[in-house]
């Protein structure tokens, strides 16, 4: 199912990663997994007979919140008992149920790849824009997408 996918997102001028390769010598599976959804667009995950996927969303969800998780659920499964977490997370989309590949192939575009680009733009860090006076009084020059502090003379603060 996901090498129909990974082809299908390419064929869409995506660059997915399908992690079916031997793991590194120097980090385990799940430090694998996480550096890639690191470099991620978004995240397609199949929880069809789950096995690896809870702990490596276990490792992903809470963490990496600006980057979408698009569920995938075979329409006969169940999800697996502690998937309830994960849709309370805001960069989780809702599963979406699919009967075979080729309805995922028919509706690639509306239900994975739309749903994911929506979700990357609602969950997107938003950069802090300081107004003139801020900027003259920190000598600051730009935006910055995190709060800035100012040293005092015991450190920062």
């Amino acid at each position: 199912m996901l090498d129909t996918i990974k082809d299908e997102l390419r064929r869409r001028n995506y660059l997915p990663v399908l992690f079916d390769f031997e793991k590194p010598i120097n980090r385990d599976i799940t430090e694998t997994v996480s550096t890639l959804a690191h470099i991620s667009r978004f995240i397609v995950a199949d929880i069809t007979e789950a096995k690896s996927i809870p702990q490596e969303l276990q490792a992903i969800v809470p963490h990496l919140l600006s980057v979408p998780i698009v569920p995938l659920l075979q329409i006969e499964e169940n999800e697996y008992a502690m998937y309830e977490h994960y849709p309370r997370y805001p960069q989780v989309v809702e599963i979406y149920y699919y009967y075979d590949s080729n309805d995922i192939l028919q509706s690639i575009q509306e239900q994975v790849i739309d749903r994911a680009e929506q979700k990357a733009k609602e969950v997107a860090p938003k950069p802090v824009v300081l107004q003139k006076s801020e900027r003259n009084a920190r000598n600051v020059t730009s935006h910055f997408p995190v709060q800035l502090r100012q040293p005092s003379q015991t450190g920062w603060r």
